[in-house]
């Protein structure tokens, strides 16, 4: 996943509205490719939470008896219809009826409960990103809405709000993996080493540095380990910022008798998410206004007007994200410089032929096995091009007894990297049965055999 969507809050968003013609609609109007890249977390028949790909309304369980459409998959698939790259994940944590002391950082159930259940997804996910953006999608404050309530229900908002901005500080390296430069196992073992992608720029992001070497070596080797291992992408390169959209109460709600201090618990939503937007600026306010069809309680949106209140809240993650990703990119062409084009993106680009330039099978045959045989194993790798594809396959045998290691080493096909100071890498686990460990190696000298060793 590439954007990760956190509905929290209470019954409009878990979703109260019909699921009728009206819904069915709606989801009918997305491709099956926008559809196949939006996926729920949600518990499956063995009850235990899975990822599921194109995911229907109802998406929270809270109360079985009363849950519809909410607002949540209408924004995910907004976002999807707009980035046509992305993956986008929700995890339903919403739950009817919670007043604000239920989702306190503390000692609310509601809060632990998101924290484990979103750590578990994250954990879970086949990411593109080591850092996907996460976002909470937010609707509270019906269940606060008395004289009793209402007058602390703005420290309350407050620091809960604020206690979510930093919460996805905290998700967003949640999982990244770590590289060892040994195996982590000490059974012996023959197994397959494979991964289905190397599909993206190994390459260099400029910048001043002490280095005056004029030409390095590349390494890339795997061992077994028993760390998580997910997808890198060079797509999101710097960490994209998170935000924590909230929505406005229905304006239908000052009809309802039960919901007495209603304009003031709406009037304190605005004021709060005005304040923290000035500290953090990562706080955004979605407006209700012109929903007015609930569910004739006063209190509920009805079908139409859930997913309309989605669309808002996508439409508006949209232009923040694409202002972002505009400045990302702008930044990345500027300082990025190619190395080893491992998915023929060269040929794609300007139509040459994917062998020339660095480019695809080039990249792959530049690359030479340097396994566990110098010491005495007897690992085998070996690097491929697969132009029907277009990715370079990494794949071979890794027997732990002898050395235990399968690398692949090219000469840099640039002289100068005295101006970087990282790499960016796209790479993509294909042996789904084991856990490894990949680690990058540059020597700053032309010698292979003296010189500082990076890894």
């Amino acid at each position: 996943m590439d954007i990760i969507l956190i509905l929290a809050g209470q019954s409009n968003m878990a979703g109260r509205g019909v699921i009728n013609e009206t819904y069915h609609t709606f989801l009918s109007s997305f491709t099956s490719d926008e559809r196949s890249r939006t996926h729920s977390w949600s518990p499956s028949p063995s009850n235990t939470d899975t990822w599921n790909s194109q995911p229907q309304e109802p998406l929270h369980n809270d109360k079985p008896d009363r849950i519809g459409v909410g607002p949540g998959l209408a924004a995910a698939l907004t976002l999807a219809r707009a980035f046509p790259l992305q993956h986008i994940g929700i995890i339903p944590c919403a739950f009817g009826g919670s007043n604000i002391d239920r989702w306190h950082p503390i000692q609310g159930d509601l809060y632990q409960e998101m924290k484990i259940k979103v750590k578990s997804a994250l954990l879970s996910a086949s990411l593109s990103s080591p850092s996907p953006t996460c976002v909470v999608l937010w609707h509270q404050g019906e269940s606060d809405c008395t004289d009793i309530r209402v007058t602390e229900y703005e420290s309350k908002l407050t620091y809960v709000l604020d206690s979510l901005s930093v919460l996805l500080s905290g998700w967003k390296d949640i999982n990244s993996t770590s590289a060892t430069t040994s195996a982590t196992s000490a059974t012996s073992a023959t197994s397959a080493i494979s991964t289905t992608s190397a599909t993206s720029a190994i390459s260099t992001t400029s910048a001043a540095t002490a280095t005056t070497a004029t030409s390095a070596t590349n390494t890339t080797s795997s061992t077994p380990s028993t760390s998580s291992t997910f997808q890198l992408s060079s797509k999101q390169v710097q960490q994209q910022p998170h935000h924590v959209l909230v929505g406005g109460l229905g304006n239908f709600c000052k009809d309802c008798n039960k919901l007495s201090k209603v304009m003031d618990v709406q009037n304190i939503i605005r004021k709060v998410v005005e304040t923290l937007q000035k500290k953090r600026n990562i706080h955004h306010y979605v407006s209700s206004n012109g929903l007015e069809d609930h569910l004739g309680d006063f209190l509920h949106f009805d079908t139409q007007s859930a997913i309309q209140f989605g669309i808002r809240y996508g439409n508006i993650l949209v232009d923040l994200l694409t202002a972002t990703l505009k400045q990302q990119q702008q930044v990345q062409q500027q300082t990025t410089l190619l190395l080893f084009d491992f998915e023929g993106r060269k040929s794609k680009s300007d139509g040459s032929n994917c062998k020339n330039n660095h480019g695809g099978s080039m990249a792959a045959t530049q690359f030479q096995a340097r396994d566990d045989r110098v010491m005495g194993g007897a690992s085998q790798s070996v690097m491929e091009y697969n132009e029907n594809e277009g990715y370079t396959n990494l794949h071979g045998t890794l027997v732990l007894e002898g050395g235990g290691f399968a690398s692949c080493r090219a000469i840099c096909p640039i002289n100068n990297l005295s101006t970087c100071t990282g790499l960016l890498i796209d790479a993509k686990q294909g042996d789904i049965k084991h856990q490894y460990t990949w680690k990058i190696g540059l020597r700053t000298l032309k010698s292979e055999q003296t010189g500082v060793y990076w890894s």
